[in-house]
């Protein structure tokens, strides 16, 4: 455990929460900004969602067929169409559909457009740091922790690199994973504006790790789950 400083000058602008200090900068968020976040969302993901919503409502098991048609003429339009007994397939629905209407367009065009900033080299690096470090990195994510034990900065560009692309492909804003340095200094913004715990967290916090406690494919134990989250 690391002791804090008492003859360390603080300045003006710093900024200590949960035992981590960090200077407030023109790069960080205004509390406004992170009040304005949540009340954001991806419009054109959810305006999509309805459509497929209309085509085929949600159920345990839908009746469509899930192979894509063999001819433009085949398409149907957006009305409930009755097929064949499968369970409902969101991403089938949508590749299916992609050019019957104007809304499922843009999505299906939007995430199949691979962005300039993509190296798919890097990428690849990046999901070679997250299984090294995936355990540890999803406990602390369960409990919007730090992450922590990527030493190397290449590892860190990396993975940040793969997050980017991932928020990218789930309407999520990227510009945030732009660079390491703008990754901390959301995640400081996270930690300072949305971290709030009350006596609800803790009983909530610990269902988390009872609900982690031994589960495949690591089989972590308890002890191992509360150093990761600490």
């Amino acid at each position: 455990m690391a002791w804090p400083s008492f003859f360390r000058r603080q300045k003006k602008d710093t900024c200590r929460v949960w035992g981590y200090s960090f200077q407030v900068t023109p790069q960080h968020l205004t509390k406004d900004d992170t009040a304005a976040m949540k009340m954001s969302y991806d419009t054109l993901g959810e305006a999509a969602l309805n459509r497929l919503n209309f085509l085929y409502p949600p159920g345990k098991e839908m009746q469509y067929d899930p192979q894509p048609p063999k001819s433009t003429a085949a398409k149907t339009d957006l009305s409930p169409a009755r097929h064949g007994p499968h369970k409902r397939d969101l991403f089938v629905l949508l590749r299916d559909h992609a050019t019957d209407d104007d809304v499922l367009r843009e999505l299906w065009t939007q995430v199949n457009t691979v962005p300039n900033w993509v190296c798919w080299e890097q990428i690849g690096r990046g999901q070679e740091v997250f299984y090294r470090y995936g355990g540890p990195a999803l406990t602390g994510l369960a409990f919007q922790s730090l992450l922590g034990g990527m030493v190397r900065q290449k590892e860190v560009e990396d993975y940040i690199s793969l997050f980017r692309y991932i928020a990218y492909l789930t309407g999520t804003p990227h510009e945030f994973f732009e660079s390491p340095a703008k990754a901390k200094t959301i995640m400081e913004t996270l930690l300072r504006d949305e971290i709030d715990p009350s006596p609800t967290s803790r009983i909530l916090a610990n269902n988390i790790l009872n609900c982690l406690e031994g589960q495949s494919p690591t089989f972590p134990s308890r002890a191992f789950l509360e150093a990761n989250c600490r």
